[in-house]
């Protein structure tokens, strides 16, 4: 049985073609797309977790991205579930985008 994301997509036949980020894209498939910073210590960490979850956790940073302020020195805020609720909207309007052209 496949992993997919969101448990609607899956990540076979997708593949990173520049040489430059291929090492730091991981496309591995998990079942839940939140490791609770269980990599955090580790050296190189990101690249063992799922561009998705990169994506959800970028979303969860505090503060703004304008003048000297560029990110926020707060901690995350743990919006877990509304991170995972946009990401999987955003992907369901592409898939849409997608179907009607």
């Amino acid at each position: 049985m496949e992993m997919k994301l969101f448990n609607k997509w899956g990540t076979e036949g997708i593949s990173v073609k520049d040489p430059g980020i291929k090492d730091y894209v991981s496309l591995r498939p998990v079942l839940v797309l939140r490791t609770g910073a269980r990599y955090a210590g580790n050296r190189f960490h990101k690249s063992r977790v799922n561009i998705v979850e990169r994506l959800m956790n970028k979303l969860m940073g505090p503060g703004h991205k304008s003048r000297k302020h560029f990110k926020s020195s707060y901690h995350i805020t743990g919006k877990a579930q509304t991170a995972y609720g946009i990401v999987q909207k955003a992907f369901l309007k592409i898939e849409q985008q997608k179907e009607s052209c």
